[in-house]
């Protein structure tokens, strides 16, 4: 469900160049979306772009309690091919 102002929620799964250099600064242009979490295995990364983005970030063994949490309502799914079990897992 869609935040308090009508936006839908993003949880971005994977910090890698795609979604550094088009989605996470696109949803910033949009009326509509909002980026509430990040999910990465870098912490360095977890930690400059949820302090840029204001957002939490969380390791991808904890991607089921966001799921769980009521945090997100839609997923960016942004991991490299070599990354397919990890894929997997998330989906």
């Amino acid at each position: 469900m869609p935040d308090a102002q009508g936006k839908i929620r993003y949880a971005v799964v994977g910090g890698g160049w795609i979604s550094q250099g088009a989605f996470m600064p696109g949803v910033g242009q949009t009326d509509n979306s909002v980026i509430t979490a990040l999910v990465t295995g870098d912490p360095i990364k977890a930690d400059k772009l949820a302090e840029l983005y204001n957002i939490k970030s969380y390791r991808y063994e904890e991607f089921p309690a966001l799921l769980a949490s009521g945090e997100i309502d839609a997923i960016y799914l942004s991991l490299i091919h070599i990354s397919e079990p990890t894929r997997q897992e998330a989906i």
